[in-house]
């Protein structure tokens, strides 16, 4: 499946996507490292997290270029590695580690913010997964995913896609 820009395209991705999941427990999460040319790994951010909600196929979501959200059932990949080497960690980012086992209640998106040449410029960038007493932010962090949990529900313009 192909990046979506538009806000429309966002959120009937969401929907599609995600539907399933409410009331469902976020059970696991992945996300990928890379193998360095020192033999060091390294996490790689550009590539998806995979959310997985007591069901067979996880949700792989991507932040890519501007505002791209590719959102995709399964272990797809929104572009080839062309030789690199990957692994998929679980539950790795401590931050976000506090929403697992807890059950999905909303999906939203919400607005992020960009100037060029002087001017503010309309971009839907930050995914809002809210579970009991808490959200999970997946962000579009300069082309790769970025992450946030709170506690309280962020500041911030967002669409309510599901409850």
């Amino acid at each position: 499946m192909a990046a979506v820009e538009t806000l429309e395209e966002k959120l009937a991705i969401i929907r599609l996507h995600f539907a399933d999941c409410i009331g469902k427990p976020l059970t696991a999460y992945e996300t990928a490292e890379t193998l360095l040319d020192d033999e060091e790994w390294s996490r790689w951010d550009d590539l998806p997290i995979r959310l997985f909600f007591d069901s067979a196929d996880p949700i792989s979501i991507s932040w890519g270029k501007f505002e791209d959200l590719w959102i995709e059932k399964g272990n797809g990949l929104p572009f080839p590695l062309r030789g690199s080497t990957i692994r998929w960690i679980l539950n790795s980012i401590n931050e976000i580690n506090p929403a697992l086992g807890l059950q999905l209640r909303s999906v939203a998106l919400g607005h992020g913010y960009m100037v060029m040449g002087g001017n503010d410029i309309e971009i839907w960038t930050r995914l809002l997964l809210g579970f009991d007493g808490c959200w999970v932010e997946i962000e579009n962090a300069l082309d790769q995913n970025g992450y946030c949990f709170h506690r309280d529900i962020p500041a911030g313009e967002f669409i309510a896609v599901l409850e």
